[in-house]
């Protein structure tokens, strides 16, 4: 089963809601976002790993509002960077890279290569 990330931003703030996490109105939450939240209460951030190119314009409008950090989802592993022998590409991950340096978010690494 595939969730979108629409999807799973609602259920992370429905889960976060009902387990009582946080001690504020939905409605702020919807007005500051994830992120902001998180930090309110004492987390360093809230964040994802996201693939450049998959997101919908929508669902990049959510991730601006609600994330705090981002890792380029499995573009920077071995098959990503280097899908041909010894012609090595960062083209994904450079895009997930640019567009959270422009938000201002974290960024996380992935691992490039496991056994």
């Amino acid at each position: 089963m595939q969730l979108k990330f629409s999807s799973l931003v609602t259920l992370a703030v429905s889960l976060a809601t009902i387990s009582g996490a946080f001690a504020v109105p939905i409605e702020e939450a919807d007005k500051k976002g994830l992120d902001a939240l998180f930090k309110k209460n004492g987390k360093l951030y809230f964040g994802a790993a996201i693939r450049s190119g998959e997101l919908t314009k929508d669902e990049l409008a959510i991730a601006e509002h609600e994330l705090g950090s981002v890792t380029p989802e499995h573009l920077l592993k071995w098959d990503a960077t280097e899908a041909t022998p010894g012609a090595f590409s960062f083209d994904g991950a450079d895009k997930v890279v640019a567009w959270a340096i422009e938000g201002g978010k974290l960024i996380h690494g992935q691992t490039l290569g496991e056994y």
